[in-house]
């Protein structure tokens, strides 16, 4: 793969990025956790998860964005 070609697949990859946040910020708005959208169904959740290590317990808070 040539820098040209990397070039232009990292600058799609940001361009994705900067739709899922758009698309992220109207759900929030929306104050919805699934859409049907077309022929899609779309999530964003809150996602917590525990993981033990040690003697402690690390609790992890993400969102989760998903299309189907």
């Amino acid at each position: 793969m040539s820098s040209t070609e990397l070039l232009s697949l990292v600058e799609q990859y940001k361009e994705a990025q900067q739709l899922i946040e758009a698309a992220q910020a109207e759900m929030a708005r929306r104050d919805v956790e699934r859409m049907d959208v077309g022929t899609h169904k779309v999530t964003l959740k809150t996602v917590t998860t525990s993981r033990l290590a040690a003697r402690f317990i690390k609790t992890t808070t993400a969102t989760r964005f998903c299309v189907a």
